[in-house]
């Protein structure tokens, strides 16, 4: 939908993933914030898909980069090529001439979100909101945070954890923890150097996450495996090795730790009432970590709370985000009728 001749779009622009939606269209790009370019320049070769493409596969002249680290800009002209390149291959258009609601952390910090405002007018859209993921996450959950009932969301992304409580249309208590998948990518190439001397690439230990993690190992998970292909520590050439679970489980142990202690440091300060709307609801989950096996059973063993995942853990930030597209064309209209 237009306004004012111009389309009103959703952005989750995340460590791992950027994904853009447009008013009543749904879901138009889903892409990872990659970038790559030629080493010692501006000049980017490729974006999302083909930069994953080139990485290991390319010469020392280039370098595959995120722009967005721990849920924030990191480099500014970077995040601005991505960005402005995205929006126009989700509109279709070679102009970016869009409204724009956009998810943060919660804990982002006054430059940090002046970055970003930055980003955006630097692309010509003079005209956005920035809203909190935590809140978002829950609207697109289609949890109902209007009533004064406590309710806890837990948004376990690539590269934060965020835990908060919403009551009344605000955020009561929240904290964000930079930990995520990436940290769990990074803790299994460690581990699989150290067990097996085998030096494997980032994207080769997330196909193991994905495929072998789990955050309770079980006896009866004892004999599943993996193969897969790196370097030899010992010789430096290519070779392979069959990586268990027990040792893939082991690696990410620590950071689901510091995903239960997130939660912890938000229950901890929250007044007994919306203690008590906790105990009744439990915690919602979301995030594109919460579909790690036994993840939910953890939590909930640990944290002795009813844990609901989600059934859309990937895309709840962006849905939430569609549904405050609303509020900003109400925004909008008021605004144009102010200046009449």
């Amino acid at each position: 939908m237009a306004l004012f001749g111009k389309q009103l779009i959703a952005i989750d622009l995340g460590t791992t993933n950027t994904l853009i939606a447009i008013h009543k269209k749904g879901i138009a790009l889903r892409e990872p914030s990659l970038i790559a370019v030629k080493k010692g320049t501006s000049e980017v070769v490729a974006y999302g898909d083909e930069a994953l493409d080139l990485v290991g596969r390319v010469s020392d002249d280039y370098e595959v980069v995120r722009p967005i680290q721990e849920g924030v800009i990191d480099n500014f002209q970077l995040t601005k090529k991505m960005l402005a390149t995205y929006i126009m291959k989700a509109l279709k258009s070679t102009r970016v001439n869009c409204e724009v609601v956009i998810s943060v952390p919660s804990n982002i910090t006054k430059v940090e979100r002046k970055a970003l405002v930055d980003v955006l007018r630097e692309m010509g859209i003079h005209r956005a909101m920035i809203v909190d993921e935590v809140t978002v996450s829950a609207l697109g959950m289609d949890i109902d945070i209007t009533q004064p009932m406590g309710k806890m969301v837990l948004n376990i992304g690539g590269g934060m954890t965020s835990a908060g409580i919403l009551s009344y249309n605000e955020i009561i208590q929240h904290h964000t923890f930079k930990v995520g998948g990436t940290d769990m990518d990074q803790a299994i190439v460690d581990r699989v150097r150290e067990h097996y001397n085998l030096v494997i690439s980032l994207e080769t230990a997330e196909k193991l996450k994905l495929a072998l993690g789990t955050a309770k190992y079980e006896k009866l998970d004892e004999q599943d495996e993996m193969e897969v292909s790196g370097l030899s520590v010992a010789t430096g050439v290519p070779s392979t090795a069959r990586i268990s679970v027990k040792v893939v489980s082991g690696a990410i142990d620590r950071q689901i730790d510091r995903m239960v202690q997130v939660c912890k440091t938000v229950l901890e300060t929250i007044q007994p009432e919306l203690a008590s709307d906790i105990l009744d609801t439990g915690i919602y989950m979301t995030g594109g970590v919460a579909l790690l096996r036994r993840l939910p059973e953890r939590l909930q063993s640990e944290l002795g709370l009813k844990v609901t995942l989600s059934q859309h853990p990937f895309d709840d930030v962006v849905n939430g985000t569609v549904k405050l597209l609303q509020d900003l064309r109400v925004e909008s209209k008021r605004i144009e009728r102010s200046r009449r």
